[in-house]
């Protein structure tokens, strides 16, 4: 095997083209002069002479040092190992990085570079004068480094901690408080029972007010009598770490299970054969209280008041979720397979679909999921028919419960956070002045600009970028950047650095993108041929960029480029200034969105999310709010996005899958700028920019009636003060001590004569007046007479303000 070094900023594009060698000459030495202050990415260059597995590459000498091929750290905080294949004919880049150590300026250090492979050890002498060059922050400033490679491999923000509002579980014998729920354990270890201390507004009681169960969560193994004992649960940080042991003739059961802060338990239970075993049956039950079963979505039914259902499993859905619940009191259950990996979301979805749990909870086919709502009874069953084990073996029945809601809403916050948001910016100072003028507070940036040319990666235009946020910053604006990871950009410093990863980080597969651009672009299928998933392409036709092109591909879910990405917030919030980030729907899980969250926290930051309509067949049919469960805890605002028709959808597929409400979030309309009417109905607004520039005037409304200072009765509450006399008329009102606003709308496809019934005794006081409040472009204002009728036609909304 020759092996040649190659200064780090000479990249290596073709691994067949074995010309970009011309010149250069095999080492057996190196003598480098390296900043000491730099954290030196050193480039090898691997030329096998036949198939060849590289083992491990390290430094032994006097240096510390991480080689990023083989070294790796998991996004969990675990270390891992893997090989390099070397292919005959194929160079190899291999990347090795010396960590920064200012007290090693004036000296020159020995080293030698080690090559484990399966024919034997390759070496070379590495002989490193370091020098006294002030490189900023490690070389993380400039890109051209690839100094951050290095954050590939960061556990930062990875510690126990909680992020505000939650606290760190209580535990009590076998109860468990989080924000808002206690989470009572039976012996062996499942929920016995949930209590919930949310009103119906999503306000902290100080009582209970719902309780989820009928009966303890059950886990059966046909008819086996399994007899439990050992529960334990330890405290760890912001998670309680649950195990319990149960014994039958012929089997052993072992449950373990991690409670964590927000209110999300992942259990894993364990069946294991004492003898060749048949089973009728390996059952989960729940038998959901009948106060908190009035709403259901997921596995394929879309948001609605709970029904019966009966789902099987198909890989073409991503579907393993249902969420059962109440307003202030429910549940989503995830089942998963004991190898599960993250599917792909979006469109993309197809090119890595859900993983089907065929040995555990589908059981080859056999099994499936039932919902039943009878008169007093609402049981969840997760089934596999009959099951068979031999002696020895092990299955693993894991699954997921998140009890919603997860915090109170806060709604002065809600009120108060205003955005400017225009898929093209295309002179930021002026929509921050426009921002400004309108009493807008954040302004978002999106890719495809030249504040933000290329997908997911924010470090290019980093000057401009700054002066923009200190801009904003001065005019009290905040500045939010689309930041996520799904895709990532062809101008990325490190995207031929991943490649000499293999298939770790880029999606290595042939498959479909988009649907309204075929093909594969030619700048991917030189680089990597057809094993490449195109994603997101920006065509620059004017402006700096001009003639270039943003040529996007998807990466893999839960990489450790999701670490990168923590450090990358990190640096945009350190060096930028920025406030928060805009996530445009993600593979990222709870670990890293909540890392993200403690990042954000270092200057009172925002995570802003929306979410395209999963619910159609190239996404796989799936609910958003289920699709993201696991990070709503940690995410400040919702945008539900492209794919909903707000007026052609239910008022409970609105409140379930649209409002965020019943988890304890808060969201914005975007589909055609919403309905203003619809919106008032959950306290949402659209966002100014975005194919409409009315949200102002519904802030207006807000201003003039102090909606801050009031409380919000949804129509859904039980203490609502309205009635309209109508079941497809829906109204919520907005309480304050002498005023309210009382906002309804007609879901029905006919009009309807409204006679409002408003309870004194309710609203806290008797209305003297009444007016229906002028909106700008949306509703005139005028008298209105509580006593009389009014006609509402189908599909449309009023605003009346009522006064003592």
């Amino acid at each position: 095997m020759k092996i040649f070094y190659s200064d780090r900023k000479n990249q290596f594009r073709h691994f067949s083209d074995l010309s970009v060698l011309n010149g250069m000459k095999a080492e057996k030495s190196c003598e480098l002069y390296v900043p000491a202050q730099e954290n030196f990415v050193l480039q090898f260059i691997l030329l096998p002479e036949e198939e060849t597995i590289v083992s491990s590459v390290y430094l032994k000498g006097e240096m510390e040092a991480v080689c990023i091929n083989t070294q790796g750290v998991d996004k969990f905080g675990r270390d891992f190992t893997q090989k390099i294949c070397l292919r005959k004919g194929h160079i190899q880049p291999v990347f090795l990085i010396l960590k920064a150590d200012a007290d090693h300026a004036g000296k020159v250090k020995t080293a030698t570079v080690v090559f484990e492979t399966d024919l034997g050890k390759s070496e070379i002498e590495l002989t490193v004068h370091f020098t006294g060059e002030y490189v900023k922050n490690g070389g993380f400033n400039d890109i051209s480094r690839l100094s951050r490679l290095l954050w590939l491999n960061s556990r930062r923000f990875l510690d126990k901690s909680v992020v505000a509002p939650f606290f760190e579980p209580v535990v009590d014998g076998a109860e468990v408080s989080v924000l808002g729920r206690t989470i009572e354990l039976a012996e062996n270890g499942l929920p016995k029972n949930v209590h919930y201390f949310y009103d119906e507004g999503i306000n902290l009681t100080e009582t209970a007010q719902k309780s989820l169960l009928a009966a303890p969560i059950s886990f059966r193994a046909g008819d086996r009598e399994v007899r439990y004992s050992g529960l334990s649960l330890k405290k760890d940080g912001g998670s309680v770490l649950i195990s319990s042991k149960g014994e039958s003739a012929d089997l052993n059961i072992e449950i373990s299970g991690e409670l964590h802060y927000e209110g999300a338990v992942e259990y894993k239970i364990a069946v294991i054969a004492k003898q060749d075993i048949t089973l009728s049956d390996i059952n989960l039950e729940a038998d959901i209280a009948p106060e908190c079963a009035a709403l259901m979505h997921g596995l394929g039914e879309k948001g609605s008041a709970a029904h019966s259902i009966h789902f099987k499993w198909e890989q073409e859905n991503q579907q393993d979720c249902i969420y059962i619940g109440s307003v202030n009191g429910g549940a989503r259950f995830k089942f998963k397979a004991q190898d599960y990996i993250r599917p792909l979301v979006n469109i993309y979805y197809k090119n890595l679909p859900l993983r089907i749990p065929a040995q555990t909870w589908d059981n080859d086919g056999r099994g499936g999921i039932t919902f039943e709502k009878q008169a007093g009874r609402c049981r969840l069953s997760a089934y596999t028919g009959l099951f068979k084990l031999k002696k020895g073996e092990r299955r693993s029945f894991d699954f997921e419960i998140h009890f919603t809601p997860f915090k109170p809403i806060d709604y002065k916050t809600h009120y108060s956070v205003r955005f400017s948001h225009y898929n093209d910016l295309k002179n930021g100072y002026r929509q921050v002045d426009e921002a400004q003028k309108l009493g807008l507070n954040y302004v978002n940036l999106h890719h495809g600009t030249e504040l933000h040319p290329f997908i997911n990666y924010p470090f290019i235009e980093t000057q401009s970028l700054k002066h923009l946020v200190q801009y904003a910053e001065y005019k009290n604006i905040g500045v939010n950047v689309y930041y996520t990871v799904r895709e990532h950009s062809n101008h990325m410093a490190e995207v031929f650095a991943y490649k000499a990863l293999g298939d770790e980080i880029i999606f290595r597969k042939s498959g479909d993108g988009h649907s309204w651009w075929k093909g594969v672009p030619e700048w991917l299928t030189e680089y990597f041929g057809n094993e490449i998933l195109p994603a997101w392409r920006v065509y620059y036709k004017h402006g700096k960029y001009k003639g270039d092109a943003d040529i996007s591909f998807i990466v893999h879910p839960d990489s450790r480029l999701d670490n990168y990405y923590i450090e990358g917030l990190d640096w945009l919030i350190k060096n930028i200034g920025i406030k928060g980030i805009y996530i445009d729907d993600t593979s990222l899980d709870r670990t890293t969105v909540e890392r993200a969250k403690k990042v954000l926290a270092q200057n009172g930051g925002m995570i802003d999310m929306h979410m395209w309509n999963h619910e159609e067949k190239r996404a796989g049919n799936t609910s958003c709010m289920n699709l993201y469960t696991e990070i709503l805890p940690f995410v400040d605002n919702l945008w539900i996005g492209e794919g909903y028709p707000y007026k052609k959808l239910s008022p409970e597929f609105l409140l379930t899958e649209v409002s965020g409400i019943p988890y304890g979030n808060t969201g914005q309309m975007l589909e055609g700028g919403g309905d203003p009417f619809i919106g008032m109905l959950f306290a949402m607004n659209n966002r100014y920019g975005w194919g409409v520039k009315n949200a102002q005037h519904i802030y207006r409304l807000w201003d003039d009636f102090g909606i801050e200072n009031s409380e919000m009765r949804g129509w859904w509450h039980s203490k609502n003060p309205v009635e309209t006399g109508w079941d497809g008329v829906k109204a919520t009102v907005y309480i304050k001590k002498n005023s309210a606003l009382i906002c309804l709308y007609n879901f029905d496809a006919a009009f309807r004569a409204v006679h409002l019934k408003i309870d004194e005794a309710l609203l806290g006081f008797a209305p003297n007046t009444a007016r229906r409040v002028h909106i700008k472009t949306i509703q005139r204002g005028g008298r209105a007479d509580l006593n009389k009728r009014f006609h509402l036609a189908p599909k449309s909304g009023v605003i009346i303000e009522v006064r003592k």
